[in-house]
């Protein structure tokens, strides 16, 4: 049963969709954590042609023991991670994506391409297990989602998954900015 973090909290605490009692979840946002398609193509629909992503780093990394795990890579390995905002009129989602070197390819020159435009497009893109956190201040994604926004929500809730497509897998962190509750 997934319990709700408190401020200061410093363990990571993703769970299965399931886990999260109905009490717990956001209604705003929970069709949003759990939808197994693409974000994206959702976004655009709420969007329309404000839809952009906006890129905001991107880069080889070796990977967190955690990120490591999670791709059936060696922990230190390296990957390519791209960091981005999925935007309307200001930025929604905060997402980033961490890639395998070997299978790099997935991120490489898209650009302000949405990478789910391009994963949803091959025929056999599975999306593997969804975890949903809260992520407090001081949490490194928190940081990294809210940098440069000049807000501190209290909290931002967020999900992860591992898309397969064809042999490669992305490790996919989606962080829900507070414009995304309106």
């Amino acid at each position: 049963m997934a319990r709700t973090r408190e401020p200061g909290d410093n363990i990571d605490l993703w769970y299965p969709l399931e886990a999260w009692p109905a009490e717990q979840r956001p209604a705003a946002l929970w069709s949003w954590l759990a939808d197994t398609g693409s974000l994206t193509q959702k976004l655009r629909a709420l969007a329309g042609d404000v839809f952009q992503v906006r890129v905001l780093h991107e880069g080889q990394v070796p990977l967190a023991a955690e990120d490591a795990r999670l791709l059936h890579a060696l922990a230190g390995a390296t990957a390519r991670k791209r960091q981005v905002y999925l935007c309307a009129d200001a930025p929604w989602v905060y997402a980033r994506t961490l890639v395998p070197t070997e299978s790099g390819h997935w991120l490489e020159k898209l650009g302000t391409q949405p990478l789910g435009e391009r994963v949803f497009a091959v025929a056999d893109t599975q999306r593997n297990l969804i975890e949903v956190a809260q992520l407090y201040p001081g949490h490194e994604l928190y940081q990294a989602a809210v940098n440069g926004l000049g807000i501190t929500p209290p909290m931002l809730w967020a999900r992860r998954s591992v898309l397969r497509v064809d042999s490669s897998r992305l490790l996919i962190y989606e962080c829900f900015l507070p414009g995304m509750h309106a």
